[in-house]
């Protein structure tokens, strides 16, 4: 449903910048050739003035019923003008209709957002079943624990996963760490912003304790780089997901879910 409305949204936005673009080809259109009507009638009122002086006396029946070329072109021009501004108001009918469904959209997605808030608002956070809360750029402490089980003693792993997970969690929080870069993708408007492997700090977290450990420090980077890009902190936020598919969930999944968990409980209870 959300994701619906997100989507004929951004085709909407699309077919608008398409609309103005082609609008604005068109008044330019229509100014060349308004240049060049001008420039033809100009040169018309020059070639007229020296044919009355050199001509005036030599001018026969044929000649006056002949029309003039200039008056041809100029003929032309203003059809073509015609065919350009009747072209352009077809796009800026267009273009309001898209603009007055894009506003509707909006509207709609807003409602859809504030539905979805409260949804996750009165969801419990520590379910991980199918559909529940993730927190968007919190960093998992699973790959941690594993890695330091591997390398250091049964004694001291939990302690030292502790401490590099907190040591990482500062990291993420530092908004002046940006260990990002953008990239070019075809049949794309926008670059997409990546991690860069390069990055001196995940290169060494890599090397010491192997791809599960960085694979969560850039998952919750790339998460909070999404979800805080309007800010310039860095913070956990609350998502809708779907755990079994590994995605952002949809209003109608999570509404579908909780539908489903309601008549479980009721059956227990009756039963």
């Amino acid at each position: 449903m959300y994701g619906e409305t997100v989507l004929e949204k951004r085709m909407t936005d699309e077919k608008m910048i398409e609309k103005k673009k082609e609008n604005e080809k068109l008044h330019r259109k229509i100014i060349e050739l308004e240049k060049l009507c001008d420039q033809d009638k100009d040169q018309a009122e020059v070639k007229d003035v020296e044919q009355e002086k050199t001509d005036e006396d030599d001018e026969d029946e044929d000649e006056d019923q002949e029309q003039d070329p200039d008056e041809v072109n100029d003929d032309d021009g203003n059809e073509k003008m015609k065919k350009i501004r009747k072209k352009l108001k077809e796009t800026e009918e267009e273009l309001e209709y898209a603009e007055a469904h894009n506003h509707k959209l909006i509207a709609k997605e807003s409602e859809l957002e504030e539905a979805r808030k409260e949804l996750i608002s009165g969801w419990d956070s520590a379910s991980r079943a199918f559909i529940g809360v993730k927190r968007m750029g919190e960093l998992e402490s699973k790959p941690f624990q594993t890695a330091c089980k591997r390398k250091y003693p049964m004694d001291e792993a939990d302690d030292q996963a502790a401490a590099l997970c907190s040591l990482w969690e500062s990291y993420l929080r530092d908004s002046c760490w940006k260990p990002f870069k953008t990239i070019r993708v075809a049949f794309r408007q926008q670059p997409k912003i990546t991690i860069d492997e390069g990055d001196e700090k995940l290169k060494k977290l890599k090397d010491e304790f192997g791809d599960e450990v960085y694979n969560a420090v850039t998952t919750a980077l790339l998460e909070s780089k999404e979800y805080n890009s309007r800010h310039h902190w860095r913070c956990t936020v609350s998502e809708l997901w779907n755990f079994k598919q590994g995605r952002r969930a949809s209003l109608k999944e999570g509404v579908s879910y909780l539908l489903k968990q309601l008549k479980l409980q009721k059956r227990r209870r009756s039963s």
